[in-house]
């Protein structure tokens, strides 16, 4: 992403900011503190790139940014758990974007199709971020996981040939998820060689995905994006966004 599209977003986002002051909209705060909270690690992991260029890094830092664009609570408080599971809301969070139409999904697609696509088949093929390849480690037999994974990648295939965007999105973040839990829970070193051609095509996706999200969001600031899982709670009044790099 270029730094001109960071402006470009940040500079949106102030004037939402400004046509929709906190006192007087209320109702916008949620998605306003969900567009802040993801600029600013989205600029955060692009700061990263032009730095150290560390993998491991820039993806943690573009999955946070996508983080708090999916993260929400339960619209009823479930009996057993205040959140619902990461999976389910990121899904949930797809389907809200299909839902926007034929512009927003075309718009995706496009970018699935000629921008990353070669990641997205890599990604896809590569088993050490596909679940069943693990459970077959911990408990089962070989043949299983080759044949979901045969299954997997011509299902998504399928998906990619009718545009639809929520099921291409939830097979390719699953398989983000995967590469964010390792890094996460502490399942892979630092630098390691092992996970470097994931990481490499995983944050090529993510860093390319994010952007169009955002400003998706942006322009449908009407709709209802969800409560998102931790709100702000006290302190000042939301102030402008300025990128890391403009503020030095």
């Amino acid at each position: 992403m270029s730094q001109m599209k960071l402006e470009s977003l940040i500079k949106r986002w102030n004037n939402l900011h400004e046509e929709f002051p906190e006192k007087n909209f209320p109702e916008k705060m949620s998605l306003l503190l969900r567009l802040r909270r993801a600029i600013s690690w989205l600029d955060r992991a692009e700061e990263e790139k032009r730095t150290t260029k560390k993998l491991d890094a820039c993806f943690v830092f573009f999955w946070i940014a996508f983080n708090a664009l999916y993260g929400r609570v339960s619209d009823s408080r479930p009996k057993d758990e205040t959140r619902i599971s990461e999976q389910k809301a990121f899904e949930k969070y797809f389907d809200d974007l299909a839902k926007l139409g034929d512009t927003a999904q075309n718009l995706i697609c496009k970018i699935v199709e000629n921008s990353i696509h070669r990641e997205i088949e890599r990604l896809l093929d590569n088993r050490f971020v596909f679940p069943d390849f693990w459970n077959y480690h911990h408990y089962g037999d070989q043949k299983t996981w080759e044949r979901q994974l045969k299954r997997k990648l011509r299902q998504f295939h399928s998906d990619k040939s009718r545009k639809d965007i929520r099921k291409i999105l939830s097979a390719v973040f699953s398989r983000l998820y995967a590469l964010r839990n390792q890094l996460i829970h502490g399942s892979a070193a630092k630098d390691s060689e092992l996970n470097h051609s994931q990481l490499r095509d995983g944050t090529k996706i993510i860093a390319r995905l994010l952007p169009v999200f955002i400003d998706l969001m942006l322009e449908n600031h009407d709709k209802d994006w969800g409560k998102p899982s931790y709100p702000r709670v006290g302190g000042k009044p939301l102030l402008p966004l300025q990128s890391a790099e403009t503020s030095k």
